[in-house]
C-alpha cells in the first residue's frame, strides 16, 4: 500500500470514529430525554394514584356518614315508638320524653347540615 492509501484509510477511519462518537452522543441524549419523560410520567402516575386514594377515602367517609345517620334515625324512631307506647297518649298530646328526643335529633341534623 502506498502512503496515499494509508492516509486515505486513516482519514476514513477517523471520520468513521467521529461519526460513531456523534451517534453515541446522540443516543445518550435521546436516552437522557426518554429517562426524563419516564420520570415525569412516573410522577404524574403517583399524583393520580394519590388523588384516587384521597377520593376513595372521601367516598368511604360519606358512605360511613350516611350509614351513621341512618342508624341514628332508626334508633330515634325506635326510642320514640317505645316512649309513645308506654305513655298514656289520651291524656297528653306528646310525651315530654318523645318531644325532647325529637328536639335533640333535630338539633343534631341542623348541626350536621350547617357544618357541611
Amino acid at each position: 500500500m502506498s502512503k496515499t492509501h494509508l492516509i486515505l484509510l486513516a482519514v476514513i477511519g477517523f471520520g468513521l470514529l467521529i461519526l460513531g462518537v456523534n451517534y453515541t452522543l446522540s443516543l445518550r441524549d435521546s436516552l437522557t430525554l426518554a429517562n426524563a419523560q419516564v420520570t415525569k410520567l412516573d410522577t404524574t402516575i403517583k399524583l393520580q394514584s394519590a388523588l384516587t386514594q384521597s377520593m376513595n377515602q372521601v367516598s368511604m367517609a360519606v358512605i360511613q356518614n350516611k350509614q351513621d345517620l341512618a342508624n341514628d334515625e332508626n334508633q330515634t324512631k325506635q326510642q320514640i315508638r317505645t316512649i309513645v307506647q308506654t305513655a298514656d297518649c289520651s291524656r297528653t298530646l306528646v310525651p315530654v320524653d318523645a318531644s325532647n328526643r325529637l328536639r335533640e335529633y333535630a338539633d343534631r341534623i341542623r348541626n350536621a347540615t350547617s357544618t357541611n
